[in-house]
């Protein structure tokens, strides 16, 4: 996480400039909406990663466990680090609708956002995912 609790950088060496610096840099976050089951095999569900799930109202971690909630909680944490370190965020918040943990149908949406074209693909009719 970008901020220096114990499930984020502490311990790492990176101090409050290093965490300014990161998020000032430009950084798409991209994310799949389908991303959403807590049971997929390849999860870490590690006590650190357990604990990256959806923030609460309090500004901790919350309970939902799966990637999804994970990238959101990522990206809102990185927001709020920026909003109190007094530093402008570069950070954007990219979704591909309707993907789950599957490479090859998140790869055009990257693919988009990298060449400069934000809007939604749509799947032709006729070809396969």
């Amino acid at each position: 996480m970008p901020d220096l609790t114990v499930n984020g950088l502490r311990g790492s060496g990176i101090h409050e400039d290093g965490i300014k610096a990161m998020l000032q840099r430009p950084l798409v976050v991209l994310l799949g909406t389908a991303d959403t089951d807590p049971k997929q095999a390849n999860l870490r569900r590690t006590p650190e990663a357990m604990a990256q799930g959806l923030a609460s109202h309090s500004g901790g971690y919350g309970t939902e466990l799966h990637r999804f909630a994970r990238g959101q909680n990522f990206y809102a944490t990185g927001q709020r680090q920026a909003a109190a370190l007094g530093v402008p965020p570069a950070w954007k918040l990219e979704t591909a609708v309707g993907v789950g943990h599957v490479d090859k149908k998140m790869a055009p949406f990257a693919v988009a956002i990298l060449f400069g074209r934000h809007a939604p693909i749509k799947k032709e009719s006729g070809t396969a995912n």
